[in-house]
């Protein structure tokens, strides 16, 4: 199986320190596609749709296991190039992670987790408006 899980409807200030975990989940009405992360899954990549990072150029981004950032499940992604959407005042990237990964006793959550984003610029106060961890129960894709 595969699937991902998303943000809720509600946006989350970023800034130019990890401040901020953004709680990504199975959410049907932000979208019906979204589905429950099992315990142990490959992680293939995360989009992350930001508004009002009219400054910014890059971003970095991880994901743990608890809301209080002391159990990884990634390691940092670092200065990855932000594209502009044809919306204006969206832009978006894409983070390949290719890891397989086992939820520990400490996680929040079962089927959760959160993501942590930065700017290098956080002028007009930058929100993830989107987010998607994209998940496959195993390596096959």
């Amino acid at each position: 199986m595969r699937g991902f899980i998303c943000n809720d409807n509600a946006t989350t200030e970023i800034t130019t320190s990890y401040g901020n975990g953004v709680l990504l989940h199975e959410d049907a009405a932000v979208d019906a596609r979204s589905r429950a992360m099992p315990q142990s899954c490959w992680l293939s990549h995360v989009d992350i749709s930001l508004t009002n990072a009219n400054s910014a150029a890059t971003v970095s981004a991880f994901l743990t296991w608890d809301s209080g950032k002391d159990h990884p499940m990634t390691g940092e992604a670092t200065g990855y190039k932000l594209q502009s959407g044809s919306t204006s005042n969206l832009k978006h990237v894409s983070i390949s992670l290719d890891a397989d990964v086992t939820a520990p006793t400490a996680q929040t959550s079962a089927g959760k987790c959160y993501l942590w984003v930065l700017v290098d610029d956080a002028t007009g106060s930058p929100e993830v408006a989107t987010a998607r961890l994209h998940w496959a129960d195993n390596r096959s894709r």
